[in-house]
């Protein structure tokens, strides 16, 4: 079948994505899409996909990559107690101060190992066993046969930036911290280049932004604004990369 490139923007809803998409402030992700001027011809805009409750990252991502909701796949939240086992699962914390939990995700496949529910890329290697998957900076990867990531010291900078400003609610919330997010994003799509020149292109490929996400959570100037100028003025030219 044809190739599958899922672009995967952390912290962007609907309503905002598509009236940036219709009043023609993205033209790169338009011209991905097909179309151009803010007309779509060829895009189709669902106007009623509802995310998890809670839409928070770990749950709202699982359910998006299993196809099953937090019921089902076990991921309730960012942080959730593991009654059978009688523990605390965290992998993004908010309650407390440490990024590694969330770099785990990364690097040990914490979240892959909370998930009970086959992904969408182990579902499609049942049909396809060749199938080549790519998954980019993506916290759900079971399944995949590669993760690229930023480098893990612009990996560790950027979560342990977030976690502190979550707990703390303390420091300095202006364009300098947004540069920390927009160093992970660049950092990614860096990798993901790299590994596309080497002539190989997968049948399935995810990109995962979170800095949209990111930052919005400690922007001054609030969340709405926070994230169109991230889309137009860090997202528009990753992709164009």
């Amino acid at each position: 079948g044809s190739p599958i490139l899922f672009l995967a923007f952390d912290g962007i809803d609907r309503a905002l994505l598509y009236d940036m998409l219709r009043k023609g402030e993205l033209p790169v992700l338009s011209a991905l899409l097909g179309g151009d001027h803010g007309r779509f011809p060829h895009a189709y805009f669902n106007e009623s996909l509802l995310s998890t409750l809670p839409s928070s990252t770990m749950a709202a991502w699982t359910t998006a990559m299993t196809g099953v909701p937090p019921a089902q796949h076990g991921v309730a939240g960012n942080e959730f107690f593991v009654r059978e086992e009688q523990r605390l699962a965290a992998p993004g914390p908010v309650s407390f101060s440490d990024a590694s939990p969330t770099i785990a995700v990364y690097t040990g496949g914490y979240l892959n190992g909370l998930c009970s529910a086959p992904t969408v890329y182990e579902r499609m290697r049942v049909q396809e066993p060749d199938i080549l998957v790519w998954v980019a900076m993506h916290q759900i990867f079971a399944g995949a046969d590669r993760l690229l990531l930023a480098k893990p010291t612009v990996l560790a900078t950027a979560f342990e930036d977030f976690v502190t400003e979550q707990v703390s609610k303390a420091g300095q919330k202006n364009r300098a911290t947004r540069s920390v997010y927009e160093k992970l994003d660049r950092d990614v799509v860096a990798t993901l280049d790299d590994a596309l020149k080497d002539g190989q292109v997968p049948d399935v490929l995810t990109l995962y932004l979170s800095g949209t996400d990111l930052y919005a959570h400690v922007a001054d100037e609030g969340p709405d604004e926070a994230r169109r100028a991230y889309l137009r003025e860090v997202v528009e030219p990753a992709l164009g990369d």
